[in-house]
């Protein structure tokens, strides 16, 4: 079965048109903001909850996958509830969902204020682990380390895509640098309060589009950016985000 969120994208080169006027209406991690009427709407049946499976297919999603390049999500005119809402739903973000309840940080992604990044791994993240290990993972005696992993996807300050771009290169179409915010985003502070690098570079494809591939602590790509919540916005990676503290996932939990 094909993950939704891999097949649910947007060109980048149709939506770095509306850049300008996203960058100049959000403010960096440093200086959260509430909420901004998404660039790119889709009409949503009434009786259909707005969650990521139904983000518009884009034709381009094996592009994306060849360079690795990160893409703006289409999203719903309104907010699909909260962050939690949507893990709690969609089905290419089960391991997670899973994750975040056997650690009781439900609540995490339920926070009432707009002023959060989630950075949500999705079901392939988890594949390229043993899968014992994963299942051990939510055993109440690893609460404590696996708390701390779901606490690395929650970034304080509402950062969206032309934050991280900002200023990459001189000469991209679309990206727009307001005079308040001539910086672009290097680095945010995790919800526990560890800081993390972010590397935004660009991709020249054989085509000759630029595109962007942006990458977390040096550990994971960005896949898919700008999903609006209630209480912030939701990006999804290709990774999972372990704290360099822990080590690796067979030092958290073993080989057997």
């Amino acid at each position: 079965m094909k993950n939704p969120l891999r097949t649910s994208i947007v060109t980048l080169s149709l939506a770095l048109p509306l850049l300008g006027s996203v960058a100049s209406a959000q403010t960096t991690s440093s200086s959260p903001s509430s909420p901004s009427s998404p660039s790119t709407t889709v009409a949503q049946p009434a009786t259909t909850k707005p969650v990521l499976q139904q983000i518009i297919t884009s034709s381009n999603a094996a592009v994306s996958a060849k360079f690795r390049t990160t893409e703006l999500a289409s999203v719903p005119s309104t907010p699909a509830g909260t962050a939690w809402s949507v893990i709690s739903t969609d089905a290419s973000l089960s391991e997670f969902a899973a994750l975040v309840k056997a650690t009781g940080l439900e609540g995490l992604f339920s926070k009432p204020d707009s002023a959060w990044t989630y950075v949500l791994p999705t079901n392939d993240a988890f594949k390229v682990f043993d899968q014992a290990q994963v299942a051990r993972l939510k055993d109440a005696r690893f609460k404590e380390q696996a708390s701390l992993i779901v606490r690395q996807q929650v970034l304080t300050g509402r950062v969206v895509f032309a934050d991280f771009v900002r200023r990459l290169p001189t000469g991209v179409p679309g990206v727009t640098v307001p005079a308040s915010q001539p910086n672009r985003v290097d680095s945010a502070v995790t919800e526990s309060g560890k800081t993390v690098s972010v590397q935004a570079t660009v991709v020249r494809t054989q085509n000759s589009e630029n595109r962007f591939r942006i990458v977390l602590d040096g550990k994971g790509m960005i896949e898919i950016a700008d999903f609006p919540v209630s209480n912030g916005v939701i990006h999804t990676i290709e990774t999972l985000q372990i704290p360099s503290q822990l080590g690796s996932l067979t030092d958290i939990v073993g080989r057997r």
